[in-house]
């Protein structure tokens, strides 16, 4: 991951120091990732933010979703798309099903 480029949304952070890292806050989101997926170049993925998911959900700017399934029931948790305010109608393109029993479903907006 260290030669990739990576953008981190924020704030509450002033700067980042891992290589390959821009800082940007998260006041002009919507303005910010607009401008970004102009841009051409290779494909964005979102790692472990469901706020950000929900903020490019709301937005129209998720083009593929790659959910994967745990095998695990919880009695509580944070939602995905938490806070969005419209339905979003996904077409279903592939599973895989793991060893591990994890499921990875992709779906297309």
């Amino acid at each position: 991951m260290n030669q990739y480029d990576k953008i981190v949304f924020s704030n509450t952070l002033d700067q980042v120091t891992w290589q390959n890292t821009t800082l940007m806050n998260g006041d002009e989101l919507e303005k910010q990732l607009r401008h970004l997926k102009q841009q051409n170049g290779k494909n964005m993925l979102v790692l472990g933010s469901s706020d950000l998911v929900s903020a490019l959900s709301e937005y129209g700017l998720v083009d593929e979703y790659h959910l994967i399934v745990n095998p695990a029931a919880l009695a509580d948790g944070k939602r995905l798309w938490s806070g969005l305010n419209h339905t979003i109608t996904l077409q279903f393109l592939n599973s895989k099903v793991f060893q591990s029993g994890n499921v990875l479903l992709r779906y297309h907006k």
